[in-house]
């Protein structure tokens, strides 16, 4: 058994001290746009138990430079084992259009790359749902998942969707158990760091079934993650 943060933006940040003094493994390190892209990159060389994800937040979207895609195309070219993500629609923000293009030609990059995705999903997982559905074989994390019962109805049909929680909350009990992973969201939600532990706990088959998970979710990894248990397969 191990612990994982699937979910954090801690890459220079203090906390990786304290999450491995709780016991956490495995850090998913998300990027937010092209100025962190780096910071995250070589972050991971330093730390293997950080797993990087480079992206474009859709609060972010008016900082990028006009070849972006030409930019992250080549990062994903070189750094096999990086994912995509912090990406996504967020339905307080203005200019959604123009969100949903970023969205886009990040998907787009993860369909030819074969990378997962980490997404971002406020007031917006209805949009999120018709978008993947051009993109069935993407492998997605729905970052912070907390959509009403029939959205999650929708992305149960999809077969390569992973829900990633914060917090126990009602809609935990409609997600097959092999389909759930547990996150910090820190810096940004500090005390949360603290209860990653506790809320896979009460998940459906416990951290057995959450490890399992995460491996499952990685399994795209040409090298398999560093360290991983072995044996370890979805239930």
């Amino acid at each position: 058994m191990f612990y994982f943060d699937a979910h954090c933006h801690l890459q220079n940040n203090r906390r990786f001290e304290k999450a491995k003094k709780l016991g956490l493994k495995y850090f998913i390190v998300n990027a937010t746009n092209p100025d962190n892209w780096e910071e995250v990159i070589q972050a991971s060389k330093v730390m293997p138990e950080i797993l990087p994800c480079l992206g474009v937040h859709p609060w972010y979207i008016d900082q990028l430079p006009i070849h972006w895609v030409n930019i992250l195309s080549q990062y994903l070219n070189k750094n096999p084992n990086v994912m995509i993500g912090e990406i996504g629609l967020d339905g307080t923000k203005p200019d959604l259009p123009r969100q949903a293009d970023v969205f886009e030609n990040c998907l787009k990059l993860a369909q030819i790359y074969k990378r997962p995705v980490h997404i971002h999903g406020h007031q917006a997982w209805t949009l999120i749902a018709d978008i993947l559905a051009c993109y069935p074989q993407t492998v997605c994390l729905l970052h912070h998942f907390n959509a009403k019962d029939q959205q999650i109805h929708r992305f149960l049909k999809f077969e390569n969707v992973y829900f990633s929680l914060m917090a126990v909350r009602k809609s935990l009990e409609l997600l097959p158990p092999e389909r759930v992973l547990v996150e910090s969201d820190s810096p940004d939600k500090s005390r949360r760091l603290e209860n990653v532990i506790e809320v896979g706990k009460k998940c459906r088959g416990g951290w057995k079934q959450l490890d399992c998970n995460f491996l499952d979710f990685f399994s795209y990894f040409p090298d398999g993650l560093p360290d991983a248990p072995k044996g370890l397969f979805r239930w």
